[in-house]
């Protein structure tokens, strides 16, 4: 595996990631871009994870996550986003496979616990992730990323 490049890289023989934020080494931060609407947020890399902060004007605002890919991802079959998130919040979001969009989050609600989105998609070439979360109020919120994965049908190791 490079550094800041991308990869996809075997953890079992159904699993492979292709994205790790507990790592500063691999500048996930810098891969990663922020759109806002009604308010102010930045992405800052720590030792163990990269942290969202983020502070909403008023209910409904969002902030979308996103990061091209040129990947191939040929028998996978599965995309999957590990997040720690507050509640307050909803989530969507999607994996673009060979130019069509799969959902891999369509308004979850955020919780103060990890969560991990997941989505079915169908293709080889995976060009984008995009996340989106919409704030329930103006309230400050700050989240944490720790990975993304791909996987296929089999016996995983779990």
């Amino acid at each position: 595996m490079q550094l800041g490049t991308q990869f996809l890289e075997p953890v079992s023989s159904t699993e492979a990631i292709i994205e790790v934020f507990w790592n500063s080494a691999y500048n996930a931060a810098t891969r990663w871009s922020l759109h806002t609407q009604a308010g102010d947020a930045r992405l800052a890399a720590e030792w163990d994870r990269v942290v969202l902060h983020w502070k909403p004007r008023a209910p409904g605002a969002t902030v979308t996550l996103q990061r091209p890919y040129d990947l191939d991802v040929s028998g996978y079959r599965r995309l999957l986003f590990r997040l720690r998130t507050n509640a307050g919040i909803s989530i969507s979001g999607c994996a673009v496979v060979d130019g069509k969009a799969f959902p891999i989050a369509n308004s979850v609600l955020g919780t103060v616990s990890t969560q991990e989105l997941a989505g079915d998609f169908h293709g080889s070439r995976l060009e984008q992730v995009k996340v989106v979360f919409t704030a329930q109020a103006a309230a400050a919120q700050e989240f944490e990323l720790r990975w993304v994965m791909v996987d296929r049908p089999g016996i995983s190791w779990k």
